[in-house]
Protein backbone atom coordinates (compact mmCIF):
# COMPACT_ATOMS: atom_id res chain seq x y z
CA UNK A 1 0.00 0.00 0.00
CA UNK A 2 1.43 3.52 -1.12
CA UNK A 3 1.45 6.86 1.43
CA UNK A 4 -1.47 8.36 -0.01
CA UNK A 5 -3.47 4.60 0.65
CA UNK A 6 -1.99 4.33 4.29
CA UNK A 7 -3.31 8.40 4.69
CA UNK A 8 -6.56 7.73 3.40
CA UNK A 9 -6.74 4.57 5.72
CA UNK A 10 -5.80 6.36 9.00
CA UNK A 11 -8.17 9.40 8.47
CA UNK A 12 -10.77 6.99 7.23
CA UNK A 13 -10.17 5.08 10.88
CA UNK A 14 -9.97 7.79 12.58
CA UNK A 15 -13.23 8.67 11.18
CA UNK A 16 -15.08 5.42 12.38
CA UNK A 17 -13.08 5.90 15.56
CA UNK A 18 -14.44 8.99 16.57
CA UNK A 19 -18.13 8.69 14.94
CA UNK A 20 -18.63 5.22 16.77
CA UNK A 21 -17.59 7.02 20.30
CA UNK A 22 -19.83 9.87 19.47
CA UNK A 23 -22.96 7.89 18.27
CA UNK A 24 -22.44 5.63 21.28
CA UNK A 25 -23.22 8.65 23.53
CA UNK A 26 -26.88 8.56 21.65
CA UNK A 27 -27.14 5.02 21.31
CA UNK A 28 -26.85 4.25 25.58
CA UNK A 29 -29.65 7.27 25.89
CA UNK A 30 -31.94 5.56 23.68
CA UNK A 31 -31.35 2.39 25.07
CA UNK A 32 -32.13 3.68 28.62
CA UNK A 33 -34.95 5.55 27.68
CA UNK A 34 -36.36 2.37 25.72
CA UNK A 35 -36.05 0.94 29.32
CA UNK A 36 -37.22 3.26 31.23
CA UNK A 37 -40.50 4.17 28.64
CA UNK A 38 -40.42 0.60 26.59
CA UNK A 39 -44.45 0.14 27.47
CA UNK A 40 -45.39 3.96 26.66
CA UNK A 41 -43.04 4.82 23.66
CA UNK A 42 -44.71 4.77 20.66
CA UNK A 43 -43.79 2.04 18.03
CA UNK A 44 -43.01 4.54 15.71
CA UNK A 45 -40.97 6.81 17.78
CA UNK A 46 -38.88 3.96 19.43
CA UNK A 47 -38.28 2.97 15.18
CA UNK A 48 -37.06 6.75 14.61
CA UNK A 49 -35.26 6.89 17.46
CA UNK A 50 -32.70 4.05 16.34
CA UNK A 51 -32.70 5.26 12.75
CA UNK A 52 -31.60 8.63 13.94
CA UNK A 53 -28.59 6.61 15.86
CA UNK A 54 -28.23 4.74 12.41
CA UNK A 55 -27.22 7.80 10.67
CA UNK A 56 -25.71 9.05 13.79
CA UNK A 57 -23.17 6.31 13.25
CA UNK A 58 -22.76 7.22 9.17
CA UNK A 59 -22.65 11.02 9.69
CA UNK A 60 -19.55 12.83 7.54
CA UNK A 61 -19.23 15.26 9.98
CA UNK A 62 -21.36 17.03 12.81
CA UNK A 63 -21.68 20.90 13.42
CA UNK A 64 -20.48 22.31 16.43
CA UNK A 65 -22.78 23.47 18.72
CA UNK A 66 -22.67 24.31 22.56
CA UNK A 67 -25.74 22.67 23.13
CA UNK A 68 -24.41 19.60 22.08
CA UNK A 69 -24.78 17.18 24.69
CA UNK A 70 -22.10 14.98 22.73
CA UNK A 71 -18.31 15.94 24.02
CA UNK A 72 -15.48 13.43 23.95
CA UNK A 73 -12.22 14.15 25.75
CA UNK A 74 -9.18 14.38 23.36
CA UNK A 75 -7.32 11.85 24.88
CA UNK A 76 -9.47 8.92 24.02
CA UNK A 77 -9.13 9.83 19.92
CA UNK A 78 -7.16 8.99 17.25
CA UNK A 79 -3.60 10.93 17.61
CA UNK A 80 -4.62 12.15 13.53
CA UNK A 81 -7.86 13.47 14.78
CA UNK A 82 -6.27 15.61 17.47
CA UNK A 83 -5.21 19.15 16.57
CA UNK A 84 -3.30 19.86 19.67
CA UNK A 85 -1.32 22.97 18.69
CA UNK A 86 2.30 23.59 20.45
CA UNK A 87 3.12 26.50 23.05
CA UNK A 88 5.48 28.71 21.10
CA UNK A 89 8.24 30.10 23.67
CA UNK A 90 7.93 34.16 23.50
CA UNK A 91 10.19 36.56 24.75
CA UNK A 92 10.79 40.40 23.79
CA UNK A 93 12.73 39.58 20.72
CA UNK A 94 10.82 36.21 19.60
CA UNK A 95 9.76 36.57 16.05
CA UNK A 96 5.64 37.24 16.21
CA UNK A 97 5.09 34.88 12.49
CA UNK A 98 3.14 32.47 13.58
CA UNK A 99 3.72 28.67 13.22
CA UNK A 100 1.22 26.42 11.03
CA UNK A 101 -0.78 24.60 13.27
CA UNK A 102 -0.24 21.40 11.01
CA UNK A 103 3.19 21.52 11.27
CA UNK A 104 3.59 21.07 15.01
CA UNK A 105 3.72 18.33 17.18
CA UNK A 106 1.81 19.08 19.84
CA UNK A 107 3.48 19.85 22.94
CA UNK A 108 2.19 20.49 26.38
CA UNK A 109 3.38 22.52 29.36
CA UNK A 110 3.40 21.37 32.40
CA UNK A 111 3.86 23.54 35.29
CA UNK A 112 5.38 21.93 38.70
CA UNK A 113 3.50 23.63 42.05
CA UNK A 114 6.64 25.83 43.23
CA UNK A 115 6.40 27.48 39.24
CA UNK A 116 10.75 27.02 38.96
CA UNK A 117 10.30 24.40 36.22
CA UNK A 118 8.59 23.85 32.75
CA UNK A 119 9.53 20.32 31.27
CA UNK A 120 7.95 19.23 27.62
CA UNK A 121 5.58 16.04 27.57
CA UNK A 122 4.59 14.67 23.88
CA UNK A 123 1.79 12.79 23.55
CA UNK A 124 1.99 9.40 23.56
CA UNK A 125 0.71 7.07 21.18
CA UNK A 126 -0.43 3.12 22.05
CA UNK A 127 0.22 0.39 19.86
CA UNK A 128 -3.11 -0.69 19.64
CA UNK A 129 -3.99 3.30 18.36
CA UNK A 130 -1.10 2.40 15.85
CA UNK A 131 -2.20 -0.28 14.51
CA UNK A 132 -6.06 0.46 14.54
CA UNK A 133 -6.46 1.80 11.03
CA UNK A 134 -4.94 -1.95 10.05
CA UNK A 135 -7.06 -3.70 12.37
CA UNK A 136 -10.55 -1.57 11.44
CA UNK A 137 -9.90 -2.51 7.37
CA UNK A 138 -9.01 -6.02 8.25
CA UNK A 139 -12.27 -6.39 10.27
CA UNK A 140 -14.56 -4.76 7.94
CA UNK A 141 -13.48 -6.92 5.23
CA UNK A 142 -14.14 -10.17 6.63
CA UNK A 143 -17.38 -8.64 7.79
CA UNK A 144 -18.36 -7.58 4.36
CA UNK A 145 -17.14 -11.07 2.71
CA UNK A 146 -19.28 -12.92 5.05
CA UNK A 147 -22.23 -11.11 3.94
CA UNK A 148 -21.71 -11.12 0.56
CA UNK A 149 -20.85 -15.45 0.98
CA UNK A 150 -24.23 -15.48 2.69
CA UNK A 151 -25.95 -13.49 -0.05
CA UNK A 152 -24.76 -15.25 -2.91
CA UNK A 153 -25.06 -18.32 -1.64
CA UNK A 154 -28.92 -17.46 -0.87
CA UNK A 155 -29.15 -15.88 -4.74
CA UNK A 156 -27.77 -19.31 -5.97
CA UNK A 157 -30.51 -21.81 -4.22
CA UNK A 158 -33.19 -18.60 -5.61
CA UNK A 159 -32.12 -18.53 -9.05
CA UNK A 160 -33.79 -22.17 -9.90
CA UNK A 161 -37.00 -21.49 -7.81
CA UNK A 162 -40.11 -21.38 -9.98
CA UNK A 163 -43.68 -21.06 -8.63
CA UNK A 164 -46.42 -21.69 -11.04
CA UNK A 165 -48.42 -18.38 -11.25
CA UNK A 166 -51.70 -19.98 -10.51
CA UNK A 167 -50.72 -21.24 -7.36
CA UNK A 168 -52.33 -20.46 -4.17
CA UNK A 169 -49.42 -18.30 -2.60
CA UNK A 170 -48.62 -16.71 -6.01
CA UNK A 171 -52.22 -15.71 -5.83
CA UNK A 172 -51.95 -14.12 -2.36
CA UNK A 173 -48.60 -12.19 -3.20
CA UNK A 174 -50.76 -10.53 -6.27
CA UNK A 175 -53.72 -9.66 -4.35
CA UNK A 176 -51.87 -8.26 -1.73
CA UNK A 177 -49.45 -6.29 -3.98
CA UNK A 178 -52.39 -4.68 -5.71
CA UNK A 179 -54.04 -3.81 -2.23
CA UNK A 180 -51.00 -1.87 -1.70
CA UNK A 181 -49.88 -0.40 -4.41
CA UNK A 182 -46.55 -2.14 -5.27
CA UNK A 183 -45.65 -1.13 -8.93
CA UNK A 184 -42.88 -3.90 -8.25
CA UNK A 185 -43.93 -7.22 -8.84
CA UNK A 186 -42.84 -9.40 -6.01
CA UNK A 187 -41.48 -13.22 -7.15
CA UNK A 188 -42.21 -15.74 -4.82
CA UNK A 189 -39.90 -18.49 -3.79
CA UNK A 190 -41.07 -21.63 -2.37
CA UNK A 191 -37.83 -24.01 -0.86
CA UNK A 192 -37.50 -26.71 0.84
CA UNK A 193 -35.14 -25.74 3.97
CA UNK A 194 -36.74 -24.47 7.33
CA UNK A 195 -35.83 -20.74 6.83
CA UNK A 196 -38.60 -18.12 8.36
CA UNK A 197 -40.59 -16.76 5.74
CA UNK A 198 -38.64 -13.79 4.25
CA UNK A 199 -37.92 -11.01 1.65
CA UNK A 200 -34.60 -11.42 -0.50
CA UNK A 201 -33.51 -8.47 -3.17
CA UNK A 202 -34.36 -4.82 -3.34
CA UNK A 203 -34.73 -4.33 -7.12
CA UNK A 204 -36.15 -7.61 -7.82
CA UNK A 205 -38.21 -8.67 -4.57
CA UNK A 206 -38.61 -12.18 -4.20
CA UNK A 207 -40.44 -13.65 -1.00
CA UNK A 208 -38.79 -16.79 0.43
CA UNK A 209 -41.60 -19.01 2.06
CA UNK A 210 -40.60 -23.06 3.09
CA UNK A 211 -43.30 -25.22 1.22
CA UNK A 212 -43.15 -27.20 4.81
CA UNK A 213 -45.40 -24.03 6.19
CA UNK A 214 -48.15 -23.96 3.35
CA UNK A 215 -49.91 -27.03 4.47
CA UNK A 216 -49.89 -25.72 8.53
CA UNK A 217 -51.05 -22.29 7.96
CA UNK A 218 -54.78 -21.33 7.30
CA UNK A 219 -55.09 -18.90 4.32
CA UNK A 220 -55.93 -16.05 6.89
CA UNK A 221 -52.50 -16.20 8.63
CA UNK A 222 -50.65 -17.00 5.34
CA UNK A 223 -52.36 -13.41 4.07
CA UNK A 224 -51.06 -12.01 6.96
CA UNK A 225 -47.66 -13.34 6.91
CA UNK A 226 -47.86 -11.77 3.40
CA UNK A 227 -49.04 -9.01 4.25
CA UNK A 228 -46.00 -7.88 6.81
CA UNK A 229 -43.81 -8.86 3.93
CA UNK A 230 -44.93 -6.79 1.65
CA UNK A 231 -44.94 -3.85 3.94
CA UNK A 232 -41.16 -4.04 3.74
CA UNK A 233 -41.42 -4.24 -0.08
CA UNK A 234 -43.51 -0.93 0.18
CA UNK A 235 -41.54 0.76 3.26
CA UNK A 236 -37.84 -0.08 1.22
CA UNK A 237 -36.94 -2.25 4.14
CA UNK A 238 -34.31 -4.42 2.28
CA UNK A 239 -32.83 -1.09 1.16
CA UNK A 240 -32.55 -0.04 4.84
CA UNK A 241 -30.84 -3.40 5.76
CA UNK A 242 -27.96 -3.30 3.37
CA UNK A 243 -27.41 0.70 4.54
CA UNK A 244 -27.51 -0.97 8.23
CA UNK A 245 -24.88 -3.59 7.02
CA UNK A 246 -22.71 -1.37 5.47
CA UNK A 247 -23.03 0.86 8.88
CA UNK A 248 -22.74 -2.32 11.11
CA UNK A 249 -18.93 -3.35 9.23
CA UNK A 250 -17.64 0.30 9.14
CA UNK A 251 -18.64 0.01 13.29
CA UNK A 252 -18.23 -3.97 13.88
CA UNK A 253 -15.17 -3.16 16.60
CA UNK A 254 -18.47 -0.93 18.69
CA UNK A 255 -20.88 -3.52 20.53
CA UNK A 256 -22.62 -0.30 20.79
CA UNK A 257 -23.40 -0.53 16.98
CA UNK A 258 -23.81 -3.92 17.24
CA UNK A 259 -26.89 -3.78 19.55
CA UNK A 260 -28.57 -0.32 17.73
CA UNK A 261 -28.62 -2.54 14.84
CA UNK A 262 -30.16 -5.17 16.41
CA UNK A 263 -32.34 -3.11 18.08
CA UNK A 264 -33.19 -1.10 14.67
CA UNK A 265 -34.68 -4.65 13.28
CA UNK A 266 -36.91 -5.74 16.10
CA UNK A 267 -38.11 -1.85 16.05
CA UNK A 268 -38.49 -1.87 12.39
CA UNK A 269 -40.55 -5.59 13.00
CA UNK A 270 -42.86 -3.73 15.13
CA UNK A 271 -43.51 -1.15 13.29
CA UNK A 272 -44.93 -3.39 10.63
CA UNK A 273 -46.51 -5.05 12.49
CA UNK A 274 -48.38 -2.22 13.56
CA UNK A 275 -48.81 -1.45 9.75
CA UNK A 276 -50.40 -4.67 9.25
CA UNK A 277 -52.82 -4.61 12.05
CA UNK A 278 -53.98 -1.10 10.95
CA UNK A 279 -54.29 -2.65 7.44
CA UNK A 280 -56.66 -5.70 8.85
CA UNK A 281 -58.64 -4.07 11.87
CA UNK A 282 -57.83 -4.14 15.66
CA UNK A 283 -60.17 -7.67 15.28
CA UNK A 284 -57.39 -9.69 13.45
CA UNK A 285 -54.97 -9.02 16.67
CA UNK A 286 -55.15 -12.11 18.22
CA UNK A 287 -55.35 -14.31 14.93
CA UNK A 288 -52.12 -12.02 13.79
CA UNK A 289 -50.47 -12.97 17.40
CA UNK A 290 -51.29 -16.55 16.95
CA UNK A 291 -49.77 -16.45 13.59
CA UNK A 292 -46.13 -15.10 15.27
CA UNK A 293 -46.38 -17.51 17.62
CA UNK A 294 -46.28 -20.57 15.90
CA UNK A 295 -44.08 -19.48 13.49
CA UNK A 296 -41.77 -18.65 16.56
CA UNK A 297 -41.85 -22.02 17.95
CA UNK A 298 -41.32 -23.63 14.20
CA UNK A 299 -37.86 -21.46 14.48
CA UNK A 300 -36.82 -21.21 17.72
CA UNK A 301 -33.43 -22.21 16.61
CA UNK A 302 -33.00 -20.80 13.37
CA UNK A 303 -32.05 -17.17 12.06
CA UNK A 304 -32.06 -15.45 8.66
CA UNK A 305 -29.21 -14.16 6.57
CA UNK A 306 -28.16 -10.55 7.44
CA UNK A 307 -29.17 -9.71 3.46
CA UNK A 308 -32.47 -10.73 3.81
CA UNK A 309 -35.56 -9.43 5.94
CA UNK A 310 -37.16 -11.89 8.02
CA UNK A 311 -40.75 -12.12 9.91
CA UNK A 312 -38.39 -12.05 12.78
CA UNK A 313 -34.68 -11.60 13.56
CA UNK A 314 -34.59 -13.55 16.62
CA UNK A 315 -37.23 -15.11 19.19
CA UNK A 316 -36.51 -12.86 22.27
CA UNK A 317 -37.77 -10.18 20.32
CA UNK A 318 -41.50 -12.19 19.82
CA UNK A 319 -42.25 -11.41 23.10
CA UNK A 320 -42.27 -7.85 23.07
CA UNK A 321 -43.87 -7.92 20.21
CA UNK A 322 -46.75 -9.83 21.37
CA UNK A 323 -47.47 -7.56 23.71
CA UNK A 324 -47.37 -4.85 21.18
CA UNK A 325 -49.75 -6.46 19.18
CA UNK A 326 -52.16 -7.13 22.18
CA UNK A 327 -52.36 -3.62 23.09
CA UNK A 328 -52.26 -1.77 19.83
CA UNK A 329 -54.09 1.19 20.04
CA UNK A 330 -54.05 3.87 16.37
CA UNK A 331 -51.12 6.77 17.13
CA UNK A 332 -53.06 9.71 17.95
CA UNK A 333 -51.74 13.57 16.82
CA UNK A 334 -51.22 14.08 20.10
CA UNK A 335 -48.28 11.46 19.83
CA UNK A 336 -47.47 11.86 16.64
CA UNK A 337 -46.33 15.64 18.28
CA UNK A 338 -44.43 14.41 21.21
CA UNK A 339 -42.17 12.65 18.92
CA UNK A 340 -41.95 15.23 16.37
CA UNK A 341 -40.59 17.23 19.74
CA UNK A 342 -38.80 14.33 20.53
CA UNK A 343 -37.04 13.59 17.59
CA UNK A 344 -36.32 17.14 16.91
CA UNK A 345 -34.70 17.32 20.35
CA UNK A 346 -32.42 14.19 19.65
CA UNK A 347 -31.20 15.33 16.10
CA UNK A 348 -30.47 19.43 17.91
CA UNK A 349 -28.52 17.43 20.79
CA UNK A 350 -27.28 14.35 19.25
CA UNK A 351 -25.87 15.20 15.40
CA UNK A 352 -24.24 18.43 17.24
CA UNK A 353 -20.52 18.30 18.90
CA UNK A 354 -19.71 21.02 21.57
CA UNK A 355 -16.68 22.74 20.21
CA UNK A 356 -13.34 20.95 21.35
CA UNK A 357 -11.66 22.27 24.56
CA UNK A 358 -9.73 25.25 23.42
CA UNK A 359 -5.79 25.15 23.85
CA UNK A 360 -4.86 26.58 26.91
CA UNK A 361 -2.71 29.01 26.27
CA UNK A 362 -1.05 31.81 28.67
CA UNK A 363 -1.14 35.45 27.79
CA UNK A 364 2.24 36.52 26.90
CA UNK A 365 3.60 38.20 29.43
CA UNK A 366 2.67 35.22 31.41
CA UNK A 367 4.48 32.79 29.15
CA UNK A 368 7.53 35.05 29.27
CA UNK A 369 7.38 34.69 32.83
CA UNK A 370 7.36 30.93 32.44
CA UNK A 371 10.15 31.04 29.96
CA UNK A 372 12.28 33.24 32.11
CA UNK A 373 11.96 31.19 34.79
CA UNK A 374 13.26 28.09 32.50
CA UNK A 375 15.65 30.06 32.04
CA UNK A 376 16.89 30.61 35.96
CA UNK A 377 16.70 26.68 35.48
CA UNK A 378 18.51 25.86 32.59
CA UNK A 379 15.74 23.97 31.12
CA UNK A 380 14.27 26.45 28.10
CA UNK A 381 17.40 25.39 25.62
CA UNK A 382 16.64 21.95 26.54
CA UNK A 383 12.77 22.40 25.28
CA UNK A 384 14.19 24.20 22.50
CA UNK A 385 16.47 21.36 21.85
CA UNK A 386 14.20 18.67 21.95
CA UNK A 387 11.49 20.71 19.98
CA UNK A 388 14.34 21.05 17.24
CA UNK A 389 15.42 17.11 17.28
CA UNK A 390 11.40 16.58 16.39
CA UNK A 391 10.95 19.01 13.46
CA UNK A 392 14.10 17.80 12.17
CA UNK A 393 12.78 14.35 12.09
CA UNK A 394 9.36 15.78 10.33
CA UNK A 395 11.80 17.30 8.13
CA UNK A 396 13.36 13.93 7.09
CA UNK A 397 10.19 12.57 6.43
CA UNK A 398 8.61 15.06 4.58
CA UNK A 399 11.73 15.10 2.77
CA UNK A 400 11.85 11.17 1.77
CA UNK A 401 7.76 11.52 1.01
CA UNK A 402 8.41 14.14 -1.58
CA UNK A 403 11.63 12.39 -3.25
CA UNK A 404 9.06 9.33 -3.25
CA UNK A 405 6.56 11.72 -5.08
CA UNK A 406 8.50 12.75 -7.37
CA UNK A 407 10.10 9.65 -8.69
CA UNK A 408 6.06 8.27 -8.54
CA UNK A 409 4.78 11.50 -10.45
CA UNK A 410 8.19 11.89 -12.67
CA UNK A 411 8.95 15.44 -12.17
CA UNK A 412 12.49 16.80 -13.80
CA UNK A 413 14.35 19.59 -12.44
CA UNK A 414 13.46 22.00 -14.78
CA UNK A 415 9.80 21.32 -13.00
CA UNK A 416 11.11 21.42 -9.80
CA UNK A 417 12.76 24.83 -9.85
CA UNK A 418 9.07 25.97 -11.30
CA UNK A 419 10.45 26.22 -15.04
CA UNK A 420 7.71 25.64 -18.03
CA UNK A 421 7.47 22.16 -18.70
CA UNK A 422 6.78 20.62 -22.05
CA UNK A 423 2.73 20.20 -22.13
CA UNK A 424 2.64 23.62 -20.74
CA UNK A 425 5.40 25.32 -23.51
CA UNK A 426 2.90 23.84 -26.10
CA UNK A 427 0.19 25.45 -24.26
CA UNK A 428 1.82 28.58 -24.65
CA UNK A 429 2.68 28.18 -28.30
CA UNK A 430 -0.65 26.72 -29.37
CA UNK A 431 -2.15 29.86 -27.74
CA UNK A 432 0.04 32.37 -29.48
CA UNK A 433 -0.15 30.80 -32.59
CA UNK A 434 -4.22 30.92 -32.44
CA UNK A 435 -4.26 34.72 -31.74
CA UNK A 436 -1.86 34.59 -34.99
CA UNK A 437 -4.19 32.76 -36.97
CA UNK A 438 -7.40 34.60 -35.92
CA UNK A 439 -5.82 38.21 -36.93
CA UNK A 440 -4.84 36.43 -40.07
CA UNK A 441 -8.51 35.21 -40.62
CA UNK A 442 -10.04 39.11 -39.69
CA UNK A 443 -7.53 40.50 -42.22
CA UNK A 444 -8.30 37.91 -44.65
CA UNK A 445 -12.44 37.89 -44.22
CA UNK A 446 -11.88 41.74 -43.83
CA UNK A 447 -10.63 42.29 -47.77
CA UNK A 448 -13.11 39.83 -48.87
CA UNK A 449 -16.08 41.74 -47.64
CA UNK A 450 -15.03 44.79 -49.04
CA UNK A 451 -14.45 43.10 -52.48
CA UNK A 452 -17.85 41.65 -52.13
CA UNK A 453 -19.71 44.96 -51.01
CA UNK A 454 -17.56 46.22 -54.72
CA UNK A 455 -19.49 46.33 -58.24
CA UNK A 456 -17.62 44.44 -60.95
CA UNK A 457 -16.52 48.24 -62.79
CA UNK A 458 -15.48 49.40 -59.18
CA UNK A 459 -13.33 46.27 -58.06
CA UNK A 460 -11.67 46.34 -61.57
CA UNK A 461 -10.71 50.18 -60.67
CA UNK A 462 -9.45 49.33 -57.30
CA UNK A 463 -8.31 45.79 -57.91
CA UNK A 464 -4.98 46.76 -58.16
CA UNK A 465 -4.47 48.54 -55.00
CA UNK A 466 -6.44 46.01 -52.96
CA UNK A 467 -5.24 42.77 -54.34
CA UNK A 468 -1.68 43.29 -55.19
CA UNK A 469 -1.28 40.60 -58.31
CA UNK A 470 2.09 40.45 -61.11
CA UNK A 471 -0.39 38.68 -63.44
CA UNK A 472 -3.20 41.34 -63.10
CA UNK A 473 -0.52 44.29 -62.98
CA UNK A 474 0.79 42.93 -66.22
CA UNK A 475 -2.89 42.76 -67.82
CA UNK A 476 -3.32 45.95 -67.10
CA UNK A 477 -0.46 47.17 -68.50
CA UNK A 478 -0.79 45.31 -71.66
CA UNK A 479 -4.50 46.96 -71.91
CA UNK A 480 -3.07 50.22 -71.66
CA UNK A 481 -0.59 49.86 -74.54
CA UNK A 482 -2.87 47.90 -76.87
CA UNK A 483 -6.03 50.64 -76.54
CA UNK A 484 -3.35 53.33 -77.26
CA UNK A 485 -2.58 51.53 -80.01
CA UNK A 486 -5.78 51.18 -81.28
CA UNK A 487 -6.58 55.16 -80.67
CA UNK A 488 -3.44 55.45 -82.93
CA UNK A 489 -4.68 53.52 -85.90
CA UNK A 490 -8.59 55.05 -85.69
CA UNK A 491 -6.67 58.43 -85.91
CA UNK A 492 -5.13 57.11 -89.64
CA UNK A 493 -6.91 53.97 -90.98
CA UNK A 494 -10.79 53.15 -91.09
CA UNK A 495 -12.52 50.22 -88.54
CA UNK A 496 -12.82 48.20 -91.12
CA UNK A 497 -8.90 47.85 -91.71
CA UNK A 498 -7.08 44.59 -91.04
CA UNK A 499 -4.48 45.97 -88.28
CA UNK A 500 -7.49 47.95 -86.72
CA UNK A 501 -9.60 44.48 -86.58
CA UNK A 502 -6.21 42.91 -85.19
CA UNK A 503 -5.81 44.95 -82.56
CA UNK A 504 -9.47 45.27 -81.35
CA UNK A 505 -9.40 41.45 -80.87
CA UNK A 506 -6.28 42.01 -78.74
CA UNK A 507 -7.91 44.62 -76.19
CA UNK A 508 -11.12 42.13 -75.89
CA UNK A 509 -8.98 39.27 -75.24
CA UNK A 510 -7.08 41.46 -72.63
CA UNK A 511 -10.12 42.29 -70.94
CA UNK A 512 -11.37 39.15 -70.78
CA UNK A 513 -8.36 37.83 -69.31
CA UNK A 514 -8.33 40.93 -66.75
CA UNK A 515 -11.90 39.45 -65.88
CA UNK A 516 -11.03 36.12 -65.39
CA UNK A 517 -8.29 36.67 -63.14
CA UNK A 518 -10.65 39.55 -61.21
CA UNK A 519 -13.22 35.94 -60.45
CA UNK A 520 -10.07 34.09 -59.92
CA UNK A 521 -8.88 36.63 -57.15
CA UNK A 522 -12.42 36.90 -55.58
CA UNK A 523 -11.96 32.57 -55.54
CA UNK A 524 -8.89 32.61 -54.14
CA UNK A 525 -9.81 34.94 -50.96
CA UNK A 526 -12.90 32.75 -50.18
CA UNK A 527 -10.67 29.66 -49.92
CA UNK A 528 -8.19 31.68 -48.24
CA UNK A 529 -10.63 32.93 -45.76
CA UNK A 530 -12.41 29.38 -45.35
CA UNK A 531 -8.80 27.91 -44.90
CA UNK A 532 -7.75 30.74 -42.26
CA UNK A 533 -10.78 29.91 -40.54
CA UNK A 534 -10.48 26.39 -40.50
CA UNK A 535 -6.32 26.95 -39.02
CA UNK A 536 -7.66 29.17 -36.22
CA UNK A 537 -10.55 26.79 -35.24
CA UNK A 538 -8.13 23.50 -35.09
CA UNK A 539 -5.21 25.75 -33.25
CA UNK A 540 -8.20 26.92 -30.70
CA UNK A 541 -9.29 22.88 -30.13
CA UNK A 542 -5.53 22.17 -30.00
CA UNK A 543 -4.60 24.56 -27.37
CA UNK A 544 -8.04 23.76 -25.19
CA UNK A 545 -6.87 20.22 -25.27
CA UNK A 546 -3.70 21.22 -23.99
CA UNK A 547 -4.76 23.42 -21.07
CA UNK A 548 -7.12 20.26 -20.21
CA UNK A 549 -3.84 18.37 -20.26
CA UNK A 550 -2.14 20.39 -18.36
CA UNK A 551 -5.15 20.78 -15.56
CA UNK A 552 -5.48 16.94 -15.76
CA UNK A 553 -1.64 16.76 -14.80
CA UNK A 554 -1.55 19.45 -12.47
CA UNK A 555 -4.37 17.77 -10.71
CA UNK A 556 -2.94 14.51 -10.70
CA UNK A 557 0.40 15.91 -9.16
CA UNK A 558 -1.83 17.81 -6.10
CA UNK A 559 0.19 15.46 -2.95
CA UNK A 560 3.26 16.18 -4.65
CA UNK A 561 2.72 20.36 -4.63
CA UNK A 562 0.97 19.65 -1.19
CA UNK A 563 3.72 17.54 0.17
CA UNK A 564 6.12 20.29 -1.29
CA UNK A 565 4.59 23.01 0.76
CA UNK A 566 4.22 21.13 3.74
CA UNK A 567 8.10 20.98 3.59
CA UNK A 568 8.45 24.63 2.49
CA UNK A 569 6.53 25.74 5.88
CA UNK A 570 8.76 23.32 7.42
CA UNK A 571 11.71 24.22 6.88
CA UNK A 572 10.95 27.85 7.53
CA UNK A 573 9.36 27.00 10.82
CA UNK A 574 12.72 24.93 11.75
CA UNK A 575 15.05 28.18 10.72
CA UNK A 576 13.57 30.16 12.91
CA UNK A 577 13.60 27.40 15.91
CA UNK A 578 16.97 27.35 15.55
CA UNK A 579 17.91 30.67 15.38
CA UNK A 580 15.84 31.01 18.63
CA UNK A 581 18.08 28.41 19.58
CA UNK A 582 20.81 30.32 19.29
CA UNK A 583 19.67 33.66 20.46
CA UNK A 584 18.54 31.78 23.73
CA UNK A 585 22.38 29.85 23.95
CA UNK A 586 24.01 33.85 23.53
CA UNK A 587 21.73 35.49 25.99
CA UNK A 588 23.21 32.16 28.22
CA UNK A 589 26.94 32.31 27.50
CA UNK A 590 26.53 36.33 27.91
CA UNK A 591 25.08 35.98 31.50
CA UNK A 592 27.44 33.59 32.33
Amino acid sequence: MNVLGLVWLSHASAWAWKTSLSASVLIFAVWISQRVFGKRMPVKLGYLLWLCALFRLILPFAPNADFSAIRLPQGILHPADQNAEPIWLHSTVAPKAAVPQVLTPPIELTVVPDAKQVRPRTSGTSWWLSAFPLLWAAGAALYFAVILHQHRRIARVLSDCQVPPGSKLARLVAQTGTSLGLKTPVQVCEILSSQPPSLFGFFRPRLIFPKALLDELSETELGMIILHELMHVKRKDVLLNWFMILVQGLHWFNPFAWLAMRRLRAAREMVCDAEVLAATGSSARQTYGETLIKLAGRFARLSAASSTVAIFSNQTEIHRRILMIAKFKPATRLAAFGSAIVILVVLCLAFTERSKAPTIQAPVNEIAGQTNAAVKTGNRIEILKRQLEMQTDRTSMLEAELEMLRKKYRITELEENGKADGASSRSQLLETLHVEAERDYAQVDGLLQRVQKLSKTEFRKVAPILVPDPVLSQLYTDLVLSEQKLADLNAVYAQEHPEVKRVRQVVEVVNRQINERLDGIVDGLRAKTAAAKEKAQNLDMEAERAKAREIERASARRPYLNVKRQLENQLLFKDKLQARLAEEELEAALRN
